[in-house]
């Protein structure tokens, strides 16, 4: 069924904007009360020391597992996780929204900086919650988190637990055309993500100060110039374009598909580029869906502040698991 926004709320801005609004947020933390009660976290401890930090959320008879991935800056209590986790352990699954490093309140844990190509972190986070449980298992993601869960889905073969679907909502397919929309789009959007990764990056300053001390970020004007920055002093890479390409899905990767996976954009997303998704190849393993509306990662769809993906979503993994009982 495809996203159909009411009139008042069809505006690409009114749609992103609202996502992760005030108000948003006040009614769906509201409404999310008993999930957040039933919530724990845990350290997920992987090789080479790195730890990441993840919420679980159990059903008491669960009938699958979703793996949350956030977007870039958010955190596992962004609005639009809470929202979604909700309506998903209201239908019977567990979840585990899983934070990326220098995300939520997981500054501590690791001395080195996030940066967008971390992958096998993620890849590895993934791989042991599936293995740990005998549930089937999906993998969801918003923003750069939905192009984590592309680039996973990529290296999932190797799974014990194999994913049963990935579902990556407004993906970041291109980051160097995002990088131009932050710089040259409607300036609320680069402000709200240079404000968040500066308090980011100045929480981590506070926790080592040894390694960034030395650092003012508040210097780089600009998304493109601390991006710069961090790729040239706390990266391997050999320039920014190096980088970008790094985390990019490019024309022939989605061939490497090692689970059903469904894409789901809009084409008048802010953010994203539609025409970044031409690109992507057929593969029978993929779904690209494209609505009309939808902002990035809102399709609100109604004064109530549900998004269309809550029930959407667990409606569609609960009809995958029916089919397979």
């Amino acid at each position: 069924m495809s996203f159909t926004a009411p009139p008042v709320l069809s505006n690409t801005h009114v749609q992103s904007v609202l996502t992760s609004a005030p108000l948003r947020r006040w009614l769906i933390k509201r409404r999310v009360r008993a999930y957040q009660q039933g919530s724990c976290k845990e350290i997920i401890a992987l090789d080479d020391g790195i730890r990441l930090l993840a919420v679980r959320t159990r059903s008491v008879q669960p009938r699958g597992l979703v793996i949350m991935l956030h977007g870039w800056e958010g955190s596992a209590d962004s609005t639009y996780m809470l929202a979604l986790g909700d309506a998903l352990w209201r239908s019977g699954f567990t979840t585990v929204r899983l934070n990326f490093r220098d995300h939520g309140d997981s500054h501590y844990l690791n001395p080195e900086l996030f940066h967008s190509c971390r992958l096998q972190e993620v890849v590895a986070a993934v791989r042991q919650i599936a293995t740990d449980t005998e549930l089937p298992v999906y993998l969801t993601g918003f923003s750069l988190g939905g192009n984590f869960a592309l680039r996973t889905a990529c290296h999932a073969g190797d799974f014990r637990n194999p994913l049963q679907h990935v579902f990556a909502i407004s993906p970041v397919i291109v980051p160097k055309h995002v990088l131009h929309e932050l710089e040259h789009g409607l300036p609320v959007y680069e402000h709200y993500f240079l404000r968040k990764w500066r308090n980011s990056l100045r929480k981590k300053q506070d926790l080592f100060p040894e390694l960034y001390a030395d650092c003012n970020w508040d210097q780089a004007r600009g998304i493109y110039a601390m991006t710069r920055i961090l790729v040239e002093r706390y990266t391997d890479f050999d320039s920014i374009d190096d980088y970008l390409s790094g985390y990019a899905i490019h024309d022939d990767y989605l061939l490497q598909l090692q689970a059903p996976t469904t894409i789901i954009t809009a084409a008048d997303d802010p953010i994203i580029p539609i025409a970044d998704f031409s690109s992507l190849p057929e593969h029978p393993l993929l779904q690209l869906e494209v609505h009309r509306h939808g902002g990035h990662c809102g399709f609100i769809s109604n004064w109530q502040m549900h998004s269309w993906l809550e029930q959407t979503l667990s409606q569609r993994i609960n009809e995958q698991i029916k089919a397979h009982e």
